[in-house]
């Protein structure tokens, strides 16, 4: 890069400066550019490899197949006529593949080397030099954003002429193409953003979490992909719950109204038929129209940037601070109910309403058990911040010492009471969106609620606990302990062959909600898993407060103590 461009750059970000001054190298520019120009040759001569040109080929891109197999029209002497051959569906076939293939390195490799990058700044040690510097937190965090995936960026841009222009041969709108590109680059900075954190999170893992982040998203990215392409018109692409938003957060979402554009029937292409993209959100259908779609994923974008750059900005300052406070966990899992709601009210392909909605609501608890488990890693605090709160406490204004005050908004204080008060916003939600216009399902969502939470709070409890150990390694124990929480319940059952009702099992689990939500449970059976998981929730929590006073006493009183003892 030339270096009047980088000292301007360096002027208005030094951080950026930084990034580019590491990568872009003479040699790692050419490599990339390279890279960039063989892989746009071979899909240029993988698709025209597909043509037909003799008799005895068959093809998709005929436009006048002579009998079933699709072979094309040919001459005296069998060769194919250029005019039967569908360059237009040839050049979609292009534009499609090559989009979701950029998606994906964007999204992998961009997460893998931001991941690693912070991995490696802080094994050098150099993280807390960054954390030192007069920069702004936002400055240095979009520097990482922008630097670190640079060359990657490179060769998309080397490779965007190529795109655009089987798009444009494939008769797909120039407007629909750039608001595509626009929207590819907002998923990355969300994408992005959720990794970099990944990585401060996780600085201290030795590598591993630059694999499993990384690993994990190609496996959910092929999934969805594969799922919403609905190859030759056989699969639904829409579930009709909450489990829609998974999909409607990936850009390709938005590759069917692009399709819709091109001259051809949606069975002859067979993939990414707008008629089946019947998405609805409170009834606003978001898979008819462009503009709801598009303005859909894009506020859904914008405000999980918003969210990560809030977690993101508070973990720079302070490595060892929760992700988020519990004033705003309470507003984000309100903002997050009611996304989840509005799938959750669909109208399903089969069948009617009330025999769907019931699993709706198990789709949305179970997705809220998820939700939650996250919650415990963004608010539950460690040993040491417990211990400065506990032993400190008396030292704030009178008007702010109260201890059910420091529970609800304190950010160094046990996270149970504000993981309950989360939940408590969410279900609410759930019961004022749905109870009074299906009052027959309130005991099915009341139900699907209760075992729900008390399952949430029992593992909230348990890893709130663990965190309290004098063990350097008590993160992983919470992990391992979470983990095993998570599924002996689950294999235990398929061991033993459990079934209804004899599944106490399972309503120990994270399948709880799809089981309880379903069907009404006999109401000894609900009383006494709930009753069980209380006890074991009370149990956690009053040994917990007694490790906490235990913490809260100062080493002059512990000595006294050891010395007045018999």
């Amino acid at each position: 890069m030339p270096l009047n461009i980088l000292n301007r750059i360096g002027e208005w970000n030094p951080q950026i400066f930084r990034e580019f001054k590491g990568r872009w190298k003479s040699r790692n520019v050419i490599v990339t550019l390279g890279i960039s120009a063989v892989t746009q040759l071979i899909t240029l001569v993988f698709f025209w490899s597909q043509i037909p040109f003799i008799k005895q080929y068959t093809s998709r891109y005929c436009l006048h197949p002579i009998d079933f197999d699709n072979k094309c029209l040919q001459d005296a002497g069998s060769r194919v006529l250029t005019e039967s051959i569908n360059y237009e569906l040839l050049w979609l076939d292009c534009f499609v593949t090559i989009a979701i293939g950029v998606i994906a390195i964007l999204w992998i490799l961009g997460t893998y080397f931001l991941i690693e990058d912070i991995s490696k700044e802080s094994n050098r040690g150099t993280l807390e030099f960054i954390r030192l510097s007069p920069q702004t937190s936002w400055k240095i965090i979009g520097g990482k954003l922008a630097g670190v995936p640079s060359l990657l960026f490179l060769a998309v841009l080397a490779a965007l002429p190529f795109h655009l222009w089987t798009g444009l041969a494939a008769h797909i709108p120039l407007n629909l193409i750039l608001s595509f590109y626009l929207l590819v680059a907002l998923s990355c900075l969300f994408i992005y953003s959720a990794a970099l954190l990944v990585g401060f999170v996780t600085n201290g893992w030795g590598g591993t979490q630059t694999w499993l982040a990384s690993g994990l998203l190609a496996i959910i990215f092929a999934g969805f992909t594969l799922f919403s392409l609905g190859l030759n018109n056989s699969s639904d692409v829409v579930i009709h719950n909450a489990l829609d938003w998974f999909t409607i957060l990936l850009p390709q979402r938005i590759l069917p109204f692009l399709v819709s554009q091109t001259p051809h029937s949606l069975g002859t292409i067979g993939y990414l038929n707008i008629n089946d993209f019947t998405l609805k959100w409170f009834g606003f259908s978001l898979g008819q129209s462009y503009g709801m779609t598009y303005a859909f994923i894009s506020v859904n974008y914008l405000l999980g940037i918003y969210w990560l750059w809030q977690a993101l900005i508070r973990r720079f300052h302070q490595p060892n601070t929760t992700l988020l406070s519990k004033a705003k966990s309470y507003w984000f899992s309100g903002g997050l109910s009611l996304v989840l709601l509005g799938f959750t009210t669909q109208q399903p392909a089969w069948g009617t309403m009330n025999d769907h909605l019931p699993k709706n609501v198990g789709a949305f608890c179970f997705l809220i058990a998820l939700f939650s488990y996250l919650l415990m890693a963004v608010l539950t605090p460690h040993r040491q911040t417990l211990q400065d709160w506990v032993r400190y406490r008396h030292q704030q204004p009178k008007e702010k010492r109260g201890l059910l005050r420091d529970l609800v908004w304190g950010e160094k204080s046990p996270a149970t009471l504000a993981i309950a008060l989360n939940l408590l916003i969410i279900f609410s939600i759930l019961h004022l969106g749905l109870v009074p216009f299906f009052p027959h399902l309130t005991l099915n969502i009341l139900q699907a609620s209760l075992i729900t939470s008390t399952v949430i709070l029992m593992y909230a409890s348990v890893i709130q606990w663990i965190l309290l150990m004098k063990s350097p390694r008590r993160s992983a124990w919470a992990l391992g302990t979470f983990c095993g929480m998570l599924l002996t319940p689950i294999l235990l059952s398929f061991l033993f062959g459990l079934h209804y009702p004899n599944e106490g099992l399972l309503l120990w689990s994270i399948v709880s909600p799809t089981i309880v939500s379903d069907r009404p449970l006999a109401f000894t059976h609900l009383l006494l898993n709930v009753i069980s998981q209380t006890l074991v929730i009370v149990t956690v929590n009053a040994e917990m407060s007694r490790q906490l006073r235990k913490l809260g006493a100062s080493q002059t009183q512990m000595l006294l103590t050891a010395k007045s003892a018999p």
